[in-house]
């Protein structure tokens, strides 16, 4: 999935990427989750590797109102990896653009909203994901914010298994 900083590299130079978005619009919602999950990740280098790849940008730029319309998902791990994604690649200046262009601000004061409104204790990492994309996307010069990342690693447990069936695993979680 791409998440540590020595894997990313080989992935970008691959050509990879393109197959990767492509497979954002899998029926299969496991191959989506993955997919979301590993663009999630290497988004999380889209202010320092990908600074200088621009081809990865512009597949990627395209390819953000798929990214969007998954954060609209039903789901709360697509959701979740989707805005995710979108929080990253508003550290990339030419990302930040496109989701701006495509609506995302809204949408993302959206999800933060509804997120924050529909808590009992404390934060959802969707809320704080929205709420850092938000704060980009409108120019916040917070160092803090300027260092939020978002990755998702998998151990020895699959991390997919304790997210789509969080009640057999709760203890785990």
């Amino acid at each position: 999935l791409c998440w540590d900083r020595v894997a990313v590299p080989t992935v970008v130079t691959s050509g990879i990427v393109p197959l990767l978005l492509d497979l954002l619009a899998s029926p299969d919602l496991e191959t989506r989750l993955l997919c979301t999950a590993t663009v999630a990740n290497l988004m999380s280098y889209a202010d320092s590797l990908l600074l200088t790849q621009d081809e990865v940008v512009e597949e990627v730029s395209g390819r953000v109102g798929s990214i969007l319309d998954l954060a609209k998902s039903q789901d709360k791990a697509e959701r979740c990896y989707a805005v995710a994604a979108v929080a990253n690649a508003t550290a990339h200046p030419t990302l930040a653009g496109r989701i701006s262009e495509l609506g995302g601000l809204e949408l993302l004061r959206d999800i933060e909203r509804d997120h924050k409104a529909n808590l009992n204790l404390g934060g959802t990492r969707v809320a704080e994901c929205a709420e850092t994309a938000v704060l980009r996307l409108t120019g916040s010069r917070d160092p803090k914010i300027a260092l939020r990342k978002y990755k998702y690693r998998w151990g020895n447990r699959p991390t997919m298994e304790l997210m789509l069936d969080p009640q057999t695993h709760r203890k785990r979680l």
